[in-house]
């Protein structure tokens, strides 16, 4: 074997390392790929409503207390029916053995004791008030 032989085998042997090393390496990365995108936060976050399928789901009302302290009452398309400045705790169905056997009545909080911030649970009421 020649000098050059020599040489030309130990550069194809380095080549053949380096190829070797970026196919391990890109096989790395497309198995980290799905990882990685299992774990990855949203960076933007619907809202309004995103997917409503008339034919499996019943078509009824939303009833919420928002962050804006105000309870919304809101369609299967997501528009605002009716708003409450009232803040509901979460806002509750009352039984109908306690209204009588009528329905459709909610709680909502008419008023907050001073200082308390209870975070929704009902803890902070000073008044409730019965809505039909």
């Amino acid at each position: 074997m020649t000098a050059s032989t020599g040489r030309r085998q130990a550069r194809l042997s380095h080549r053949q390392q380096q190829a070797r090393r970026l196919q391990t390496c890109v096989l790395l990365a497309l198995c980290m790929l799905p990882v990685a995108a299992a774990f990855a936060a949203p960076s933007v976050f619907p809202t309004g409503v995103t997917r409503y399928e008339p034919r499996n789901a019943w078509n009824g009302y939303v009833l919420f207390s928002g962050q804006d302290k105000k309870t919304h009452l809101i369609d299967m398309n997501g528009n605002e029916v009716h708003r409450w400045t009232q803040e509901g705790f979460p806002p509750v169905l009352p039984a109908p053995d306690k209204t009588g056997g009528a329905r459709g009545h909610v709680l909502l909080q008419l008023a907050q004791l001073p200082g308390v911030h209870a975070a929704g649970n009902g803890l902070g009421n000073a008044a409730v008030g019965e809505l039909d």
